[in-house]
């Protein structure tokens, strides 16, 4: 058994249960966040090792962050991968949208995520190791119009990732950009965007991007694009007229 934890937050289901058993395979400890206590619990159970967490909250309040912090301070856990997998979007016109739902959204997907990356790099610095994936989408790389905040958040959860692994480089600490298009999870339900033409042509199974992720943040990869169809639109995307690519983006994520 490694001594070493994983932390994965949003790890009740989908891309974050899929990881947790892969580094639960590959020895490690798994410290489990996510806001379904049972969902948690069923999932640590089915966890090879007896040594897992779970802390049950949403990630979007600063108080549950707060006690994932000092949970770790007080069980003296090493957290030697940590994968920010939490976050949610949702499909709709800005001005049809109440503004909590939006601000619940960047918090969740861009400021949990700072700060955790933050908080265990500078811990993983000071140990000279360590490996943090944030997980963006194949929607950083383009404005989204009605999926237009989602979007930003992981433009910017790209952005700060690759900015982050630069200014790590050297130290013995990476940071992977993990960004896959449609994938089999419930995070379609949840945003409404299951009917759209992208998700019915791209869709990918969830092992498959879990093992592409993993395996790149463990060869401390930067960025990284599962699928070679996913990795050929983000592609073309550059030698397109810019006016161009949000009228693009529209009509594919149309129905």
């Amino acid at each position: 058994m490694n001594a070493s934890y994983a932390l994965v937050t949003g790890a009740s289901k989908g891309l974050g249960a899929g990881m947790a058993r892969h580094l639960a395979d590959r020895g490690y400890s798994l410290l489990l966040v996510a806001r379904n206590e049972s969902q948690l619990h069923e999932l640590a159970d089915q966890l090879p090792g007896d040594h897992h967490r779970t802390l049950a909250g949403d990630l979007s309040e600063s108080t549950t962050i707060d006690r994932l912090l000092q949970l770790v301070k007080d069980e003296a856990l090493e957290i030697e991968v940590l994968i920010n997998n939490a976050g949610f979007g949702d499909v709709g016109a800005i001005l049809d949208r109440d503004w909590t739902l939006y601000q619940t959204m960047m918090r969740l997907n861009m400021e949990s995520l700072t700060r955790l990356s933050q908080h265990f790099g500078q811990i993983m610095e000071q140990r000279g190791n360590g490996y943090i994936m944030n997980v963006a989408s194949t929607g950083a790389f383009q404005p989204n119009p009605n999926f237009a905040v989602y979007g930003a958040s992981k433009a910017f959860v790209l952005n700060f990732s690759e900015a982050f692994n630069e200014e790590l480089k050297g130290s013995g600490v990476s940071v992977t950009c993990l960004c896959p298009g449609p994938t089999r999870t419930e995070f379609h339900d949840r945003a409404q965007s299951g009917d759209s033409r992208i998700v019915r042509v791209l869709m990918m199974e969830t092992d498959d991007v879990v093992k592409i992720g993993i395996d790149a943040m463990f060869a401390r990869r930067g960025t990284v694009i599962p699928g070679p169809a996913n990795a050929v639109l983000t592609f073309t995307e550059r030698f397109t007229p810019r006016w161009l690519v949000p009228k693009m983006a529209k009509y594919l994520m149309s129905s």
